[in-house]
């Protein structure tokens, strides 16, 4: 129960940091007897299916569920008439309809919703929808979408703005350090044009939500890495009061970033539970999963690098266009990382501009650092193919550019410690580096890169959030202590380490601390990315158990 007597520390404080400890959830997971969502069942449970559209950029002409409607069993179907409210990840950035309504953006956008007492009659009932479709001119390319007469996506933007463009936001940096020198008084120059072409995180478990209406008060059961975001636009667009919204994760089959986003079979559960009276579940196919997406974006560079004779990197200049399908999602920020340096490299000079363009494809979004992966893959192959002209050995390259303890980079971020100098000698030893490399037979080869990430962010998805993470500590009456707070554990073991962290403060045994987390109606957590929660909650346990 909620005691509230002081925990005294015993003499096992200060043990627990930095060392092996079992996860507290490894016993029911690998038995199975963890529940995530799709294994959860309700009384009287329905079922839902969401028909999408199969056109790339089409305007919705009519819609005749009648035939739907008639099949038994079918309790209800929704159309984006029934959703009027946009919505997003950034509440300042909605751009998103959870139906559409007016026009479809891309292949397997939602159209209607279909509540039925098993997901077989739900997805018949799909196939009964007629929708009758005005096919547009669409683009599937960033380049082509960057043309002029384009078709646009958006005729107007978030804010009702009318569109000129497909361009969804642009960053510009400032120039660091001196490009015209860098450039001028280089011994090479590397030139070329880079491209990734994207991809899905493709988790085990697909996306799964459950909606149930009870007492005017909706709880929703989804496998989602931000709860509170999801509470917040639940009540936005569903009308509501965020103290009627219950947002409740449980476990998670990976999340990757994936599920850092919101989706529409979150808020078609949620209404079609208020409509028919009963709880119904949604669970995406791994089709709709990638329909879904939120994956990496496909991104082109056109980089231009500069290294003097001894092989230091004097300027480089950067020009991304990134393809981030057919809404904003995380896009706001992803632009930024798209240009963010993750090689630890002493670059004289920098400069670079983004641009994330609208096109008629899924939604891309937050993947594993969205956007730094891609460059770095542009910049690592780019000096290595310096090291080649110079003549040096490319672990020998970036040796003379890595950036040691306490330097910073040139636009002022401060290494405070790094060992990849020692890194990179033991990989080198190894892998044999200096026997394999250039003897390698026909056709295959060895490089050598670098990179770090930016590990905790302290950046709100919500600014307006003033709380990030608050947790709080229980006296049991066994004697035992339960950490709360709604943190979201998608399998990257936050749970066990707050334990841990309480357990280094107070002593207690790892063994002796329970974990209650992945529920709004806890204490808050603004949830589970940009690997904030050890840097985030983890500091707020620490700051609890000494309270």
């Amino acid at each position: 129960g909620n005691n509230t007597a002081r925990v005294c520390c015993t003499d096992n404080a200060g043990t627990s940091v930095g060392q092996p400890h079992v996860k507290l959830d490894h016993t029911a997971i690998a038995s199975g007897r963890a529940l995530y969502t799709d294994d959860i069942s309700l009384p009287n449970m329905l079922h839902g299916a969401i028909l999408r559209s199969p056109h790339a950029h089409a305007r919705i002409l009519a819609i005749d569920a009648s035939a739907a409607l008639a099949i038994n069993g079918v309790r209800a179907v929704l159309t984006g008439d029934d959703f009027e409210r946009t919505y997003g990840i950034f509440p300042y950035l909605r751009d998103e309809t959870v139906l559409a309504r007016d026009k479809v953006r891309y292949v397997g956008e939602a159209v209607a919703v279909v509540a039925a007492e098993s997901a077989e009659i739900a997805i018949a009932a799909c196939r009964a929808i007629k929708v009758e479709y005005e096919p547009l001119p669409f683009v599937l390319d960033a380049f082509e979408a960057l043309r002029e007469n384009a078709p646009l996506i958006h005729e107007t933007d978030y804010k009702d703005r009318q569109s000129a463009d497909n361009v969804a936001n642009e960053a510009i940096l400032p120039e660091f350090g001196d490009l015209e020198t860098g450039f001028q008084n280089a011994a090479v120059t590397v030139q070329g044009h880079w491209h990734y072409g994207g991809s899905n995180h493709s988790a085990i478990e697909p996306h799964c939500a459950i909606g149930e209406w009870r007492n005017d008060h909706l709880r929703v059961w989804s496998s989602t890495q931000v709860s509170n975001s999801l509470k917040r636009e639940l009540a936005h667009v569903l009308c509501l009061r965020e103290e009627q919204v219950r947002v409740t994760q449980p476990k998670v089959g990976g999340g990757f970033g994936g599920k850092s986003d919101l989706f529409d079979i979150e808020f078609c559960a949620a209404e079609l539970s208020r409509l028919t009276g009963q709880p119904v579940k949604i669970l995406a196919s791994r089709e709709e999963v990638y329909a879904l997406h939120r994956g990496r974006h496909p991104i082109d560079y056109d980089l231009e690098l500069a290294c003097n004779n001894s092989g230091q990197i004097t300027a480089l200049k950067l020009d991304a266009v990134l393809n981030g399908g057919a809404f904003f999602s995380y896009g706001f920020v992803t632009r930024y990382y798209a240009l963010q340096l993750l090689a630890p490299l002493r670059i004289s000079a920098f400069t670079g501009r983004s641009r994330r363009v609208y096109t008629n494809t899924a939604p891309c979004g937050p993947k594993r650092g969205h956007g730094g992966p891609q460059l770095n893959f542009a910049v690592s192959t780019a000096v290595d193919e310096a090291a080649e002209k110079l003549g040096i050995n490319p672990m020998n390259m970036l040796r003379r550019n890595i950036l040691g303890a306490g330097e910073q980079t040139v636009n002022g971020f401060v290494f405070p410690s790094s060992g990849i100098r020692e890194c990179m000698d033991a990989v080198e030893k190894a892998s044999k580096w200096q026997d394999r490399y250039n003897a390698m037979p026909s056709g295959r080869g060895l490089g050598a890169a670098v990179s770090y990430y930016i590990s905790g962010t302290a950046y709100p998805i919500n600014p307006e959030n003033k709380v990030q993470t608050t947790v709080a500590l229980d006296v049991e009456s066994n004697g035992s202590l339960k950490v709360r707070v709604g943190s979201n554990d998608i399998g990257q073991g936050s749970d066990t380490m707050l334990a841990i962290a309480v357990s280094e403060i107070i002593g207690f045994p790892v063994s002796q601390i329970t974990v209650a987390s992945g529920d709004t109606d806890l204490p808050v957590d603004i949830g589970a990315y940009s690997s904030r929660l050890t840097y985030m909650s983890g500091k707020a346990a620490f700051r609890a158990a000494l309270a």
